[in-house]
């Protein structure tokens, strides 16, 4: 699979300028607070247009000059680092109705016992702890079977016990789905844990892509 993006963007004295080619399953992406991270997930997801010159995933054009594919069949989710729910609908709910939007939908019980769900089934958001709201939008997202998922510190909330979890269970829905993941942390010993791949930013810039063979993951990188 790949990823071909090139970014150029600037906001008062922050400018963006990335030429990307993505070809691993799982992708961290690291840097500072104002590095660009967001702005490079959303625009892939299609949400900051004016960010990218291109986007193409698998051979797929999704953005060039005035072209720009619907966000509905790129089929990327970004999930941003607070968890964006409804207030009145109740956990289940919330699941039911990204069933509704899946070709498999039999997916949903599965995905409830994998994330270890059932306690939280009947309570609104409100009732849910910040890291229970980010498990649950991650469930909610899997059922849909993204082509792209785009994790914007979507675990930080997480204890370590519990993010140790969900990430492993995402590594096999991942493994099983297909899917495409893109990873934004401040954690660089979880990046190098899980991925096969980090991008790392600073001010806008690429400072050092690095490719994680499988005996380096869970090894410490840094930038050169």
């Amino acid at each position: 699979m790949s990823l071909e993006l090139k970014l150029n963007w600037s906001a008062s004295s922050f400018s963006l300028q990335l030429d990307l080619q993505l070809t691993h399953h799982w992708i961290g992406v690291y840097g500072q607070s104002g590095s660009g991270k967001t702005t490079l997930l959303k625009a892939v997801a299609g949400l900051q247009p004016d960010a990218a010159e291109h986007c193409s995933f698998r051979g797929e054009l999704w953005q060039q000059g005035q072209y720009q594919r619907s966000l509905s069949s790129r089929k990327a989710l970004y999930l941003a680092p607070e968890a964006l729910l409804m207030p009145h609908k109740t956990a289940l709910q919330h699941l039911q109705l990204a069933s509704s939007w899946s070709k498999s939908p039999e997916d949903t019980a599965q995905i409830i016992q994998d994330f270890e769900l059932q306690p939280l089934l009947a309570l609104y958001p409100s009732q849910l702890s910040s890291g229970q709201q980010q498990k649950l939008a991650l469930a909610q997202a899997l059922i849909t079977r993204p082509r792209l998922l785009l994790l914007d510190e979507a675990v930080a909330h997480l204890d370590d016990q519990q993010k140790a979890a969900v990430l492993k269970q995402l590594k096999q829905y991942q493994q099983q789905q297909g899917f495409m993941l893109l990873w934004v942390s401040h954690q660089m010993e979880d990046l190098c844990l899980y991925c096969q791949e980090i991008v790392w930013l600073k001010q806008g810039q690429l400072q050092q892509q690095q490719q994680l063979w499988p005996q380096q993951q869970g090894q410490t990188f840094y930038a050169i």
